[in-house]
């Protein structure tokens, strides 16, 4: 190249013959250089993502890991009570629109899916009765069960229950974070016959989508906390303002959906069947809600209380309800609920077939066909029951 510049007669090609060299060399110098740069901080970012990411596997095992008690081994206290907590901007125990209700219990078959379609009914009622039908606010109710039931019992429209092939559910959709505050507002799926109960309905694929977002969330940056997804559209003034009351049907398990409700929620009611056994569950599903509200993760959430469930006409259950109000008396430390909540001794579900077929009828509440003393059993026990909602959630009657 120099050489055949060297053969031309032009003017710089005196000061080239005597600088090309060097032009060539600093030129490669300076390329290299650039690639040495380029290189460099792509080997240091990588270095760093391989750092981050074994702190990152490291931090989880240590959040997954079994203690050592005094030689003894035991679980730790979960995934849930993970740091860095990061509280939303709007998160408040005192929200001035619609307040938020979990129905809960870890134990499945305690009724939780029935009271709560039930006292939803009931409770549009009662909240929206006198006012005029602009000033008429529905219940919002959620399904956070893969298994669906609710929104089945419901009878929502069947465009988007079950959804179709590769449509994720609304309650999948809530719980990723995919809705907004303005998209949830824009949504109607009434209940069957039930125009002020709207529903957010669930299907099996929430299950994937809570084991994708909790390991997501994991292994991720951690700098969105995935425990207040639900919180943060639920929160929104356009929800708030939309809604009279939310209703929150919780699956049967601590899991992502589970926690978000609870993170979400300003109220915990927790239906129980009256036995033994469903007695220490209640024990220990409120134990860890407590150290849930200790730990910081769920603080504003506020006892209802324990109602019985499925309750027989001709059983006297009065040794049970006092050995479980024993145990929720009974100090965290020994296993109890350390008074944390109480029974809802004046409120019960009974247990009939007209409610065990609720499935298959829908929303029951009210029963106005000619069914007696039995229908009117029902509507009372949840005219009951939604009555002391109101009164333990101070919610304002229409």
């Amino acid at each position: 190249m120099i050489e055949w510049l060297s053969n031309l007669d032009l003017p710089f090609i005196g000061t080239l013959k005597h600088h090309g060299v060097d032009i060539v060399a600093s030129t490669i110098t300076a390329i290299l250089i650039t690639l040495a740069v380029y290189l460099g901080t792509k080997i240091w970012k990588l270095i760093s993502w391989i750092r981050q990411y074994f702190k990152r596997i490291d931090k989880v095992s240590k959040e997954i890991e079994r203690k050592n008690n005094n030689g003894l081994l035991s679980e730790g206290d979960g995934i849930w009570v993970a740091e860095p907590i990061n509280h939303l901007n709007n998160y408040q125990p005192n929200m001035n629109g619609s307040k938020i209700l979990s129905v809960a219990n870890l134990k499945g078959g305690v009724g939780k899916t029935t009271i709560s379609a039930n006292i939803a009914s009931c409770l549009s009622e009662l909240l929206n009765e006198g006012n005029n039908e602009a000033d008429k606010k529905p219940v919002l109710l959620i399904d956070l069960d893969f298994q669906g039931t609710l929104a089945g019992m419901a009878k929502t429209n069947k465009r988007i229950w079950p959804p179709k092939k590769f449509h994720s559910s609304h309650a999948t959709k809530l719980i990723s974070g995919d809705l907004t505050a303005h998209h949830l507002v824009d949504l109607h799926f009434p209940a069957k016959e039930r125009e002020l109960v709207e529903i957010i309905p669930a299907y099996y694929e929430l299950a994937q989508a809570e084991n994708r977002l909790m390991i997501e969330w994991l292994l991720g940056d951690r700098k969105k906390d995935l425990r207040y997804n639900l919180a943060e559209i639920l929160h929104d003034p356009l929800v708030q303002n939309k809604y009279s009351l939310i209703i929150i049907d919780c699956p049967p398990r601590l899991t992502t959906a589970a926690m978000q409700a609870l993170c979400a929620s300003t109220h915990l009611l927790i239906p129980t069947i009256l036995d033994p056994a469903s007695s220490n569950a209640v024990a220990s599903f409120v134990n860890q809600i407590e150290n849930l509200r200790d730990s910081n993760i769920c603080p504003h959430i506020q006892h209802i209380g324990v109602v019985g469930s499925m309750l027989l006409q001709t059983q006297n259950y009065e040794a049970i309800k006092q050995e479980l109000k024993d145990l929720l008396n009974l100090s965290r430390d020994a296993g109890g609920a350390g008074g944390a909540t109480s029974l809802i001794e004046d409120a019960f579900i009974p247990r009939y077939t007209a409610i065990a077929n609720a499935y298959s009828k829908g929303i029951i509440y009210p029963i106005r066909d000619d069914d007696g003393d039995i229908a009117n059993n029902i509507n009372t026990a949840f005219e009951d029951l939604s009555r002391k909602i109101i009164s333990r959630m101070g919610l304002q009657l229409g």
